[in-house]
This record gives C-alpha cells, sequence and structure tokens, in this order.
C-alpha cells in the first residue's frame, strides 16, 4: 500500500468510526462502499487494494455529505516540492555551518561528540537486536512495520465475518 492510499484508509476508517450514531455514514452506505469496491477491485485483488479503492469511494461518498473531510485530507497530503525544499534548506545549513565553524579537525573524545556516537550505536544494536535474535530471518526494521494480518482482520470484520470474495457471492 502506497502512503496515499495509506492516507485514505486512515481517513476512512477515522469517518467511520467517528460516527458512532450512523449519521453522516450509515450501515448501507459501509455495506455500499464494500460491494463497490470489491467490484471495482475484482476478486484477485489484494487485501491492500481492496481497502484502498474502498477508502476512495468512502471519502468520494462522504467529500459531498461533508466537503471539509476532503479539504482535510487533501491538505495533510505530502506535498513533493517539501521534500526538495528540506534537501537543499539542509545542504545550505550544511554549508553556512562549515563556513561558521573555523576548526579543522573534530575531537571525538569530547563528551558531547563522544555521547553522539553511543547514541548512535545504541541505536544501531537496538535495530539489529531483532534480527540477530531471530537468526537473521527477518531485516532490522521487520519489527516496526505493521503485521498484515492486522488489516486482513479489519477487511473480515467490516464485511461481517467474510472475504472479498464472499462479499460478492462469488465464493
Amino acid at each position: 500500500m502506497d502512503e496515499s492510499a495509506a492516507l485514505d484508509t486512515t481517513a476512512g476508517r477515522a469517518v467511520e468510526t467517528a460516527d458512532r450514531e450512523r449519521v453522516l455514514w450509515s450501515d448501507a452506505d459501509r455495506e455500499w462502499a464494500s460491494r463497490a469496491a470489491a467490484t471495482i477491485v475484482g476478486e484477485r485483488a489484494s487485501a491492500d487494494e481492496f481497502l484502498g479503492r474502498r477508502a476512495q469511494l468512502v471519502l468520494e461518498r462522504i467529500g459531498t455529505r461533508q466537503p471539509a473531510v476532503t479539504r482535510t485530507v487533501r491538505g495533510i497530503r505530502w506535498r513533493p516540492w517539501v521534500g526538495v525544499a528540506t534537501a537543499i534548506a539542509a545542504f545550505l545549513f550544511g554549508v553556512l555551518i562549515d563556513c561558521i565553524g573555523g576548526g579543522s579537525s573534530i575531537n571525538l573524545l569530547a563528551p558531547p561528540v563522544f555521547a553522539l556516537v553511543v547514541w548512535n550505536l545504541v541505536v544501531y544494536v537496538w535495530l539489529l537486536r531483532p534480527s540477530v535474535l531471530r537468526g537473521g530471518a527477518a531485516g532490522p526494521l521487520r519489527s516496526l512495520q505493521p503485521r498484515s494480518g492486522v488489516w486482513h482482520f479489519h477487511v473480515r470484520r467490516v464485511l461481517g465475518g467474510t472475504t472479498c470474495r464472499r462479499a460478492l457471492g462469488s465464493a
């Protein structure tokens, strides 16, 4: 799932869970979104594709009723120019700091620098810990990634305990 689909999915889930009285988003709307998404993505679609498309449908329909929701989701999307501006600003800041700093060498045993080096080593060891404990089966950041089972559980819960194919009646 890409970042845009993840944002849509999170926003769609927020709309569905925040409206507990079912005023803005009814059970019929929920059923429609699930069936329409399943029809659009097809039977062989992954859970990520299904959830992403369902979230788009939820946000499109809810946007006609509450335009503020659409504006809010659009407002928190990542803008491509931010990454470029950050890289340029970091480069310029680095050049500025280099010009200001008069020293040509860094004393690694100075307490602030030594503390930074130790901190980095601690973080690297902490990141590598799960990989070492499991015999290197997974990458060091695998434990920080969300489990895909959570998404499958959510899809089954939304569809009332059925899978995407069974919701269409084509199991």
